[in-house]
């Protein structure tokens, strides 16, 4: 998230954030707190809840608050459970718009960057009440948020290099697990799968221009969503995309960023995703790294191969449905990987 926020870094300092992350106390969390209370302009923000502390019973309250002793209004865990959630919550009041992945399919056909939520056909983004019973049903196969560099003050991806690389990614993430998903246990039902995907722009409502452009409904809509903004990122059963490439124009890269570096702490910490774990060549992986130039890459899906190096179940099932000397080819990890396992 850059700029998505309606809201830049400033000088908040990302020593004192990436400090506040790894301890993750009470006094770590308030230091995080007030970084992100100057970053966003954002009243209050909800507290980053420790990946390691999800299976400790937890009661949510409303705005993401984690208490031992308050009466439970939200009784899941946020970072485990895809309903009885706060963020649930939000994603079945369209808080947080989860968008089709089609449309980025659609934006790049017709070579036009992405939008933003106010500009995207209603078509384009799931209903509510179809997240949560696809998420359920589907958890990190079907749920995915992206985290990747602002390449300009009004507009993330002008130019189309951002969707480039999504794209390409989306189609191999609905290649791999549509084709298999009745293999993991997960329910066939005929119907045309397709990945949501969580994308600040397009998620978000943004104004336009330095005067506020949103309706009263739609800032409040943004406000509860941002607050809520940790929660998809470390979540077991939502997969992280990390588009960490920039322009060679670009200066800043994505470790330089203070919003992608609160991002990629969060992501990096999450635990494994159970539905990828049972019967599942995916090895509970629910994050993608991706840094690769889609032109120059050849589209065999040598890019989830990369993204799982050290997955040795994830590189051999993708091997044995493709050329693998091609694989091979792209990714040498990947021989190796064959001849220790053969």
């Amino acid at each position: 998230m850059g700029a998505g926020a309606s809201a830049s870094w400033g000088d908040a300092s990302q020593n004192e954030l990436q400090v506040a992350l790894a301890q993750l106390s009470h006094e770590g969390r308030a230091k995080l707190q007030n970084a992100l209370d100057e970053a966003c302009g954002v009243e209050q923000l909800a507290p980053v809840q420790d990946a390691a502390s999800a299976d400790t019973p937890n009661q949510q309250t409303a705005g993401g608050a984690v208490s031992s002793t308050a009466v439970p209004q939200f009784p899941g865990n946020p970072y485990q459970d895809t309903s009885g959630t706060y963020f649930s919550d939000l994603l079945k009041r369209e808080c947080m718009a989860v968008v089709k992945a089609s449309y980025f399919f659609k934006c790049l056909e017709e070579g036009i960057p992405f939008t933003d939520r106010q500009n995207i056909p209603a078509d384009y983004i799931f209903r509510g009440e179809e997240v949560l019973d696809k998420w359920e049903r589907y958890g990190a196969m079907f749920l995915a948020i992206i985290s990747y560099c602002w390449l300009s003050k009004t507009h993330p991806d002008p130019e189309c290099y951002h969707l480039r690389r999504l794209v390409r990614v989306l189609k191999e993430m609905h290649q791999c697990w549509q084709e298999d998903a009745g293999q993991f246990g997960l329910a066939q039902t005929g119907e045309k799968q397709e990945c949501g995907v969580i994308l600040d722009f397009c998620s978000l409502w943004q104004k336009h221009g330095e005067h506020e452009t949103r309706t009263a409904f739609q800032l409040e809509q943004f406000i509860e969503g941002l607050k809520e903004i940790n929660t998809p990122y470390g979540h077991r059963e939502i997969t992280a995309i990390k588009l960490t490439s920039v322009p060679l124009s670009e200066k800043r890269t994505y470790d330089d960023r203070g919003w992608t570096l609160f991002e990629s702490i969060l992501i990096d910490g999450k635990a494994p995703s159970p539905n990828l774990l049972v019967g599942s060549p995916f090895g509970g992986a629910n994050v993608l790294t991706l840094n690769f130039d889609p032109e120059a890459d050849a589209n065999d899906g040598s890019v989830i191969v990369a993204a799982y190096a050290g997955k040795h179940d994830i590189a051999r099932f993708l091997a044995s449905k493709a050329n693998v000397d091609a694989w091979i080819a792209f990714d040498p990890f990947l021989s190796e990987v064959l001849d220790a396992e053969a």
